[in-house]
């Protein structure tokens, strides 16, 4: 369970742990089944336009990631592992999509990609 949901329970403050509880829900709602990557949105809840899942922001003004990009975001729901599997189609969805980590290309890189490239290799390395 959802380490705030539990606390909030055992701490009789069951209405709180249901607000918990929905908002841990909240990575369905940035999750782009298409590309299968927890994506910005724009205020408009469209999709950000010109996507790189390895860079750490699309629009000039806004990173859309804090030191991640997409690949290192979409391996980061923790909490609802079974449930955030089943985005991929299941288990075997989820594993093709981890195995794609671990073979894509990094291609060319803007500065502000290269910045948070370590923050990529260390994923990599530490299988985290």
């Amino acid at each position: 369970s959802f380490p705030p949901v539990f606390f909030a329970n055992m701490f009789g403050h069951a209405q709180d742990a249901e607000i918990q509880r929905k908002r841990s829900q909240n990575y369905r709602n940035v999750f782009d089944p298409q590309g299968q990557f927890i994506r910005p949105k724009l205020s408009s809840g469209q999709w950000v336009p010109n996507f790189d899942p390895r860079a750490t922001g699309h629009t000039p003004k806004y990173r859309d990631y804090t030191e991640a990009n997409a690949w290192q975001s979409t391996f980061f729901v923790q909490h609802d592992v079974k449930g955030y599997m089943q985005l991929f189609g299941g288990r075997d969805g989820f594993l093709s999509k981890l195995d794609q980590l671990f073979t894509a290309q990094p291609g060319s890189f803007t500065w502000r990609q290269l910045l948070n490239w370590h923050a990529f290799i260390r994923s990599r390395i530490s299988g985290k």
